[in-house]
């Protein structure tokens, strides 16, 4: 089975480190192989390319069409959580 790479976004990068470390707790608890790194909003585009999907905090939604159409090309969802 493949890893699943999971990018999680929020604004500063911060609570999100949090969220991302809780994440990888489930994944191991349900069997699910993911590697999930937290980024700022500042710093994903160098990670799209190792990206199975982008999560992104609820507080940028406002950006949720700019983010989509940077991910678009390498065909990675976006989704707001």
């Amino acid at each position: 089975m493949e890893k699943l790479n999971i990018l999680l976004c929020c604004g500063a990068g911060m609570s999100s480190g949090f969220l991302a470390q809780q994440m990888r707790g489930a994944a191991k608890k349900q069997g699910i192989m993911a590697k999930v790194e937290a980024k700022s909003q500042n710093n994903i585009a160098d990670d799209l390319p190792k990206t199975d999907i982008l999560l992104i905090g609820p507080h940028l939604s406002y950006a949720f069409e700019e983010l989509k159409a940077m991910c678009d090309p390498y065909a990675v969802p976006v989704l707001i959580i």
